[in-house]
């Protein structure tokens, strides 16, 4: 493999990623879904779980959790 890639030129995308998912909107994710209606309330629990921080508890209108 490294003998027929070595003279190929070779090119590195850097994404920053790091808000990608933070718009998400729930509503027309959870329709773009084709499952069973037990799956999809489950998904949309899991997006309108909120986060913690410390004490606080923050509710999640719009993207996903992390590690969602």
């Amino acid at each position: 493999m490294f003998n027929a890639i070595i003279f190929k030129p070779k090119y590195v995308l850097d994404a920053d990623i790091a808000n990608c998912f933070d718009r998400i909107n729930h509503e027309a994710l959870l329709g773009k879904l084709h499952t069973f209606p037990l799956m999809r309330r489950a998904i949309k629990a899991r997006l309108k779980a909120g986060a913690m921080d410390g004490e606080g508890l923050f509710p999640t209108e719009e993207g996903t959790p992390q590690g969602g």
